[in-house]
């Protein structure tokens, strides 16, 4: 392989490389779960998404009761029961608690958006220059053009989730976990995978 191939070929890995991390899955930042509890599993759990965007809340709120059943939980989602869309008055929400005749209750908001920037380095790719002398004028001259590739600047979201489990009879904060995804691009795959993640963690702290 020539020098300029194997510069190309560094650079191409390094470039899918980049894009392949910018386009990473959710990942389990970190959790905590309260040392004070020490109640068994929950089993009924109502499922509530913090998001502006109805329709959004509502495929989060069912991928995550689907898994959480999946389970081994009975979760129901929160549109069941509070139909508006954006914030609601705190007695629907006991109301919505109540009438999903749930222990527990999952709540997942988005806690900040950042916005990143990230440059790949420009090349110049060159064809292998003849032994001297060797091609003759033209055969120097046509292989001593290069194609210069600039540098390609691309910027990219991280969004950082946080999610908490209350137990009701208690009102009391019993885990709380802060997840991440970065550019999500499939809002079914990203949100499946997002949920999965959180699930894994709470069956890890034996809640589910």
């Amino acid at each position: 392989m020539t020098g300029s191939l194997a510069l190309k070929s560094a650079l191409l890995v390094f470039f899918s490389t980049a894009l392949a991390a910018c386009a990473g899955g959710p990942a389990l930042m970190g959790d905590w779960k309260n040392p004070n509890y020490s109640g068994p599993s929950f089993q009924n759990i109502l499922v509530l998404g913090v998001s502006e965007d109805g329709n959004t809340r509502r495929i989060f709120e069912n991928e995550f009761v689907s898994q959480l059943n999946a389970r081994g939980a009975d979760a129901m989602p929160s549109y069941r029961f509070m139909g508006r869309d954006g914030k609601v008055p705190e007695d629907e929400v006991w109301r919505a608690v109540q009438a999903a005749g749930a222990e527990a209750v999952m709540v997942t908001r988005v806690a900040r958006v950042d916005r990143e920037r990230a440059v790949t380095p420009g090349y110049v790719s060159t064809t292998a220059v003849p032994a001297f002398g060797r091609a003759g004028l033209y055969g120097y001259y046509s292989s001593a053009w290069s194609t210069y590739s600039p540098p390609t600047a691309y910027e990219y979201q991280i969004y950082t989730l946080e999610t908490n489990l209350w137990d009701i009879e208690k009102d009391e904060l019993v885990w709380s976990a802060s997840t991440r995804i970065i550019s999500p691009s499939d809002i079914y795959k990203d949100i499946a995978d997002l949920v999965k993640v959180i699930t894994d963690a709470l069956v890890k702290q034996n809640l589910i």
